[in-house]
């Protein structure tokens, strides 16, 4: 009887883990929209609309929606993002993403094709990034697709 208790016990550890997973992005994302829409608000937001997602059970997320190019020049300007060209072979050209890797905006499910994309970003959890709340963001990415209209902006809570 214990080794059954204890079989299906470890059965559902893998369950719970994809459920925590699931619950904590079903629970973060409208929070998650309004911090990225409070940082990005010097920008022109007439309306913007984000769909976001955290990346698993990280403290980073990203939000995917129609941005025009000129509006993501114009909060790169208002926020002082860097800009760069995506280039997934070597991600050493947009520092916060170098150690996460393909996830949240460089992932192709979640954002097609970003190779050679214009991305800006900031990191080093700047002022720019800190939040009414009092929370904080540790980086911006901002990718924009000037073809389809479409952007992506990762970011990630910082710690403390």
């Amino acid at each position: 009887m214990r080794r059954l208790i204890r079989t299906f016990g470890l059965a559902l550890v893998p369950l719970l883990l994809v459920s925590c997973a699931f619950i904590w992005n079903i629970g973060s994302r409208s929070s998650l929209e309004a911090d990225v829409l409070e940082v990005l608000h010097p920008a022109p937001d007439d309306g913007l609309s984000l769909e976001c997602r955290m990346i698993g059970t990280t403290r980073s997320g990203y939000c995917v929606g129609e941005i025009s190019p000129d509006d993501a020049k114009a909060a790169a300007l208002a926020i002082g993002l860097e800009s760069s060209t995506l280039d997934l072979v070597d991600l050493d050209g947009v520092p916060p993403l170098a150690y996460e890797g393909l996830v949240g905006c460089l992932d192709p499910q979640a954002f097609a094709v970003v190779d050679g994309l214009p991305a800006y970003w900031i990191a080093g959890r700047p002022p720019q990034l800190a939040l009414r709340s009092g929370g904080q963001f540790e980086y911006l990415l901002l990718i924009v697709n000037e073809a389809t209209g479409q952007g992506c902006v990762q970011v990630s809570y910082a710690y403390g």
